[in-house]
């Protein structure tokens, strides 16, 4: 099959055909040409339906008299194939583009040069780029990577990549889109230090996210590293292997009206990873968790070499069918989920939750001596062996727990628990008093007020 592009007054046209389509069609050589005849024309190329096998596509200064690019087809009738290269699509340093339309195939080609940013299609350093109603798939690398600019992805499919959505250093607004069947992570949303990014990620659908390697790094629905300043909304996300949304470092997150059901070790995790990582502010609310591992977790408060996890509010969330999972990678402790419905370690406000048939524990305030600053305000929690099982550990901080509703705690609505770091397990402290019915008194490092269980 032959390439041959038409030229009108409102588009250069591309059809892959055996041959001339007739009056005014011109040869030429790649599907790189019909893209620089387009930009240095200052026209948008409209792409007729059919399969174009390609080798890599640079759009940058050196090609296309440098100037913008706009491409498009009928959704779904265009397929880019890759054969050789980095990429299907290169963007690099050009204003603005837009891409619509187009199904990328890598073909699951090892990409030349194998790196991060390797990718069906890679965007950097634009300061605009539009993507929608696109298509992704095949990809032993990422579907979309996008670094040092600032795009709009946006109802786009992508599935059997390793990694689907990447972006790195860039302000993005990813929306609408269906991430399927990835190796390793959905959406990632990275900065190379702890700062302002400002990102939103809304109204996804990501599932069967598996997890090709680590105990964590790999294997989530959403995960945002470093970034300052995200917002995480109505984002429904099923059947990941670590978490559905997981914050390592940053802050100031809104993580709300997502719904997650599935994730074998935890639903959302907040976290500080390690030291010089920090983790500060996060709002977790309105969310809906059905059937994890773990429900929510606040992690980490600075002791034993770790970052600091901290000025997190976890409000109005429904977390039910917490069960305990199998987790057999290597290196990962516990091999078998707790089976909490919230945790957090120090510097949180639980408050106003329901949590119903959490297997290990309904609410988890404090990690031995880690605990510090915690407020257990207004929650019902429902059928779980320990209600609230807070720490009292030496070294233990403040924690208030008042005005709860515990039902159905056989092993204790509100008792005193520890956990056994070797082993990654959290049992109740034997003999500990159950004070589930405390009206106000302070016991130790514990606040307890009006709590009422049955």
């Amino acid at each position: 099959m032959a390439l041959y592009t038409k030229v009108s007054d409102t588009a250069v046209v591309l059809q892959n055909a055996s041959s001339s389509p007739g009056t005014g069609w011109s040869t030429v050589a790649n599907v790189q040409s019909a893209f620089d005849q387009a930009r240095s024309g200052g026209l948008p190329l409209f792409i007729k339906p059919g399969v174009y096998t390609t080798t890599e596509i640079l759009v940058n200064s050196s090609t296309g008299g440098g100037q913008t690019l706009s491409v498009y087809a009928i959704p779904g009738t265009v397929v880019l194939q890759l054969t050789s290269g980095n990429n299907i699509l290169t963007i690099n340093g050009i204003y603005c583009c837009k891409i619509d339309g187009i199904n990328f195939n890598g073909s699951n080609v090892n990409f030349t040069n194998l790196s991060d940013s390797s990718a069906l299609l890679s965007v950097t350093n634009a300061p605009y780029c539009e993507i929608i109603n696109n298509q992704f798939y095949n990809s032993v690398a990422c579907g979309v990577y996008v670094s040092g600019s600032a795009c709009t992805i946006r109802d786009n499919l992508v599935y059997q990549c390793s990694y689907g959505i990447w972006a790195v250093d860039a302000t993005s607004r990813i929306n609408g889109n269906t991430v399927q069947n990835c190796a390793n992570n959905g959406i990632l949303i990275w900065t190379s230090t702890v700062t302002g990014n400002g990102s939103i990620v809304s109204e996804n659908n990501i599932n069967g996210i598996q997890s090709g390697s680590g105990t964590g790094q790999n294997g989530n629905g959403i995960l945002v590293f470093r970034a300052v300043a995200v917002t995480i909304t109505a984002n429904t996300i099923s059947g990941c292997q670590y978490s559905a949304i997981r914050c390592n470092g940053g802050g100031d997150f809104v993580i709300q009206g997502n719904n997650c059901y599935g994730s074998r070790e935890m639903a959302i995790f907040i976290e500080a990873p390690t030291a010089g990582i920090d983790l500060n502010g996060a709002v977790v609310s309105g969310n809906i968790i059905d059937t994890a591992g773990n429900g929510i977790a606040v992690a980490n408060s600075g002791t034993g070499g770790q970052g600091a996890a901290k000025s997190v509010a976890i409000t109005g969330n429904r977390v039910t069918n917490i069960i305990h999972q199998t987790i057999n990678d290597p290196g990962y402790v516990p091999t078998v989920s707790i089976a909490f419905g919230i945790y957090a370690e120090g510097a949180a406000v639980i408050s106003g939750n329901l949590v119903d048939g959490a297997a290990g524990i309904g609410i988890n305030p404090g990690h031995n001596a880690s605990t510090h600053d915690l407020n257990v305000n207004g929650n019902l929690v429902l059928n779980s062996p320990i209600g609230i099982g807070y720490s009292a550990q030496s070294g233990a901080g403040q924690i208030v727990i008042s005005s709860n509703q515990i039902q159905g705690a056989t092993g204790g609505a509100i008792v005193s628990v520890v956990y056994d770091d070797s082993t990654g397990t959290v049992a109740r402290v034997s003999g500990s008093t159950d004070y589930g019915n405390q009206y106000d008194a302070q016991i130790g490092n514990v606040f307890m007020g009006n709590n009422r269980s049955y």
